[in-house]
């Protein structure tokens, strides 16, 4: 089962002359086997790189979201737009669930005046990701 929700960011970036969203993926696994986040992590990162692309920054760390084992994906690159995107994988071992959380920014080449914003935003939207579900199936 997949469930996807997307989003805009926020007007005051859209403002600014940026360009962006923030996207959450569900997954739910029927299969026994538990995923390795590791190794999903380093897939989705590969996905991201294009040979046109100069990546400039990619980061992965791990992280803990609500009690859940999490990965933290950082990525930015340069050149005709700047890209600044984090990505938050969060697993939850016992439902075999797996969210992704991804916001991105993209900017035009002159706005450096922007850049530590632009860089820190994926980041400081995904620090606020927290996994509340309903106990109970809707009725």
């Amino acid at each position: 089962m997949v469930e996807v929700y997307q989003a805009t960011h926020s007007l005051g970036t859209r403002l600014s002359g940026a360009s962006g969203g923030l996207e959450v993926i569900k997954l739910k696994f029927t299969t026994e086997r538990p995923l390795n986040l590791d190794d999903v992590a380093r897939r989705r990162i590969a996905e991201l790189r294009d040979p046109r692309l100069k990546i400039v920054n990619e980061d992965v760390s791990v992280v803990q979201v609500t009690g859940r084992e999490g990965r933290r994906l950082l990525f930015e690159t340069e050149g005709a737009w700047s890209i600044f995107a984090g990505g938050l994988l969060i697993y939850d071992r016992e439902r075999n669930d797996l969210w992704y959380v991804q916001a991105f920014l993209l900017r035009r080449f002159l706005a450096k005046l922007f850049l530590e914003r632009d860089r820190n935003y994926p980041k400081a939207i995904l620090d606020t990701v927290r996994v509340i579900e309903n106990s109970q199936p809707p009725q």
